[in-house]
């Protein structure tokens, strides 16, 4: 159920993921959904969203730790992404930046699940950018960049169907990177 309920929240949101459909997606019948997720569609899509961020945290740590230069590794992880969106015809999204757009002002458990998980991808980012040198607030500076630049880049990646944003920002981000000192402001 949770891989099912992942899978169609990054295909189609929240709000357009039904019950009928989780059961049949996941094979289960409802009363199985209820036995194991009380609290019904918002407990099992919290579960699968933080399911989905653990996975995409792993990947981002692994991708950030292949490579030694740091602004190499930013640039890699934004290609790697957009290999990802594209080899899913554009249908594989970000299942917490779908949930958090829809839900953030409407469900406050699934807004602080989504908080939470950027919160460790931002965390993980600025201790790789620590690592390279940079000073603690300017990784701290750096790391909220670069995430929001992701995210941004994904969802105009997404809705032009075209990897073309998260090129542009790898090599921006790249280029900006580069020309840093760590350690200074």
């Amino acid at each position: 159920m949770i891989a099912a309920m992942a899978k169609l929240l990054r295909v189609q949101g929240y709000h357009a993921t039904g019950l009928n459909q989780i059961t049949l997606e996941s094979n289960t019948p409802k009363g199985s959904l209820y036995f194991h997720f009380p609290g019904g569609k918002e407990e099992l899509a919290i579960t699968a969203v933080q399911a989905a961020g653990q996975e995409d945290s792993q990947r981002i740590t692994a991708v950030l730790s292949s490579q030694d230069n740091i602004a190499d590794a930013v640039s890699t992880l934004l290609l790697v992404l957009a290999q990802r969106l594209q080899t899913s015809d554009f249908q594989d999204g970000n299942p917490v930046t779908a949930v958090a757009v829809e839900t953030a002002a409407t469900h406050e458990s699934l807004r602080q699940g989504c908080e939470q998980i950027y919160r460790t991808w931002h965390a993980l980012i600025e201790q790789r950018l620590r690592s390279a040198g940079f000073a603690a607030l300017q990784a701290e500076a750096w790391a909220t960049l670069i995430l929001s630049s992701i995210e941004g880049a994904l969802v105009l990646s997404r809705t032009q169907r075209d990897i073309k944003p998260l090129e542009i920002v790898a090599e921006q981000l790249r280029s900006l990177l580069a020309q840093i000192q760590p350690g200074t402001s």
